[in-house]
């Protein structure tokens, strides 16, 4: 249903709470077109942390995400970062496998 545009819809929880004017969920914009019939339009969400875990907050409900692939990389690259920092706080290790 909903698509990601952008890798401004990529920040932190803290990034999502501290711009109130960027609320997270669906903006109702379709900045480069519909990628489908199914496509809702543009979403911004979050990616934060809770109980040592990585969340991703939409809200609301979401389907689907889909993103050119630079914008996929750059999602990736955050879920990285913030697995990585939670791991290296509560003594985890952490493989990445790229096939």
């Amino acid at each position: 249903m909903a698509r990601a545009h952008g890798a401004e819809g990529v920040q932190t929880l803290e990034q999502a709470r501290c711009k109130v004017s960027d609320k997270i969920g669906a903006t109702g914009g379709f900045p480069r077109g519909k990628l489908n019939e199914t496509d809702e339009g543009e979403l911004r969400f979050a990616v934060g942390e809770e109980n040592g875990n990585v969340v991703i907050r939409f809200g609301g409900t979401v389907s689907w995400l889909g993103m050119p692939p630079e914008q996929a990389v750059a999602f990736a690259e955050v879920l990285i970062t913030k697995a990585r920092a939670i791991a290296k706080r509560t003594g985890k290790v952490l493989t990445l496998r790229v096939c």
